[in-house]
């Protein structure tokens, strides 16, 4: 899963991964957050509730979408402080842009 929880970029192997990547950040207790799987599909985050699950209004995350919450994270230690070029997307396989 990735995703940008209050500006700071998180991805996760596991669902125990995720869980500890959300405790290292500022999080609102009230907030709806929304993730990427590795096929695109969006998910909610729902904190107070404890629920995750799949968005079924906005089923799929562009190439485009994915780069850009990569690139706007404040957290700009992850990824060696890169920008991941938002040019040439058709040559680019969601899975590369994903890993």
């Amino acid at each position: 899963m990735l995703g940008s929880i209050e500006g700071y970029f998180i991805g996760a192997k596991s669902p125990k991964d995720l869980s500890g990547k959300l405790a290292e950040i500022p999080i609102n207790k009230d907030g709806y957050y929304s993730l990427v799987d590795c096929t695109g599909k969006v998910w909610i985050l729902i904190v107070d509730q404890r629920i995750l699950s799949p968005l079924t209004f906005k089923k799929r995350q562009t190439k485009l979408g994915i780069i850009r919450l990569f690139n706007e994270r404040k957290n700009t230690e992850v990824g060696y402080g890169n920008q991941y070029s938002e040019k040439s997307l058709s040559s680019k396989r969601l899975e590369r842009i994903f890993s």
